[in-house]
C-alpha cells in the first residue's frame, strides 16, 4: 500500500504519537513509517484516535501504538532517538487501512 500522506512528528507519548499533516485522516487503523538515524524504516501499527484541523489549516492527528507494552517502549526510545536527532523535525509517512 502507497503513502496516503506525509507529515511530522508533534510529541510523543508512551503509548502514542502526535502527528501534524496536511490533510484529514478517513483511517481508522494506520502503518506509520520513519527512517532512523542509520536509514532503516521504523514500521508501526498504530490506530488513529484523533484527527483535528488546527487554526492554520493542518490537521493535529493521535496514533494510538497497537504493540505489546515492549514493543511500544522499544518504539518510543526509537523514535525519540530519531525526533532528537531531527532537531525536533521528524518526517513520518502514514500509510491507510480501512479495518485491521
Amino acid at each position: 500500500m502507497s503513502c496516503i500522506c506525509e507529515g511530522f512528528v508533534r510529541d510523543i507519548s508512551q503509548d502514542g504519537i502526535s502527528i501534524i499533516i496536511n490533510k484529514s485522516i478517513i483511517y481508522e487503523f494506520v502503518e506509520l513509517r520513519i527512517l532512523d538515524a542509520h536509514d532503516i524504516q521504523l514500521e508501526i501499527n498504530g490506530r488513529v484516535i484523533y484527527c483535528k484541523e488546527s487554526m492554520s489549516g493542518k490537521f493535529l492527528t493521535g496514533v494510538k501504538l497497537l504493540g505489546s507494552g515492549d514493543e511500544n517502549k522499544t518504539y518510543q526510545e526509537r523514535i525519540l532517538q530519531c525526533y532528537n536527532n531531527s532537531k525536533k523535525n521528524l518526517k513520518i509517512n502514514i500509510v491507510g487501512f480501512l479495518s485491521q
